[in-house]
């Protein structure tokens, strides 16, 4: 029986683990084979793992992102009420006049903080806008909700980041996964369906050779992706 082959890529291979246990779910009564149904569980439930660590969510890019969208948001918002200072309105450009002094408080250098701080510095900008007369001013009432949900937006991120640190530090990466369940493969369950093929050739023949078929596709697939 061919072995699956080392260099397999991981996505290749967990595909590869999912279409044997395909292939052995409805042949299971008709074999009924204690071992073999532990095999192909092992098989699956390593398939799962696989995939689940491999395509865990990219948490700091996501973190990333949050965090550019709030510094998107407070540029923008210390832009309008800038502008409003010189609104043709005297209401607005007075009440522009003294939230932009709330503004330069922190100035716009508060989106070059580290994470930390800057979340300090923006929920203190939101506490002290809540006492200063926004209404009157286009557009402000939008953008204080728009900073309100992008910093909630950034510190749901920033719990997923910090937990999957966590997670990460114990957990095994899809890489270790695979090659574990690669040599279960190779020199358990198929190891096994080679033996057991000399005592009972014709009970396990047909299963036989559509697992050998299956592992040669994949095997074969590899050289085609490295053309």
């Amino acid at each position: 029986m061919p072995k699956v082959n080392y260099n397999m890529p991981i996505g290749t291979f967990s595909t590869l683990c999912q279409a044997l246990f395909a292939l052995y779910e409805p042949r299971k009564a008709a074999l009924n084979d204690s071992k073999l149904d532990s095999f192909f569980i092992t098989v699956k439930e390593g398939a799962e793992e696989i995939i689940a660590a491999s395509n865990s969510a990219p948490l700091l890019s996501k973190l990333d992102e949050a965090d550019s969208k709030r510094d998107t948001i407070v540029r923008n918002f210390f832009t309008i009420v800038e502008a409003a200072t010189l609104s043709p309105f005297e209401d607005e450009a007075a009440a522009a006049k003294a939230v932009l002094g709330v503004f330069e408080r922190y100035g716009r250098q508060i989106v070059a903080e580290k994470y930390r701080e800057e979340s300090a510095k923006i929920e203190s900008l939101l506490k002290d806008l809540e006492g200063a007369d926004i209404s009157k001013i286009h557009g402000a009432k939008e953008y204080e909700a728009l900073l309100r949900t992008a910093e909630n937006e950034f510190k749901a991120a920033n719990t997923l980041y910090t937990e999957g640190k966590i997670a990460a530090s114990g957990a095994k990466s899809a890489g270790t996964k695979k090659k574990e369940l690669l040599d279960f493969v190779n020199s358990t369950l198929l190891s096994y369906l080679k033996a057991i093929c000399v005592v009972e050739g014709e009970k396990y023949a047909a299963f036989t050779k559509a697992v050998d078929e299956e592992i040669a596709r994949a095997n074969a697939s590899i050289k085609v992706q490295k053309k």
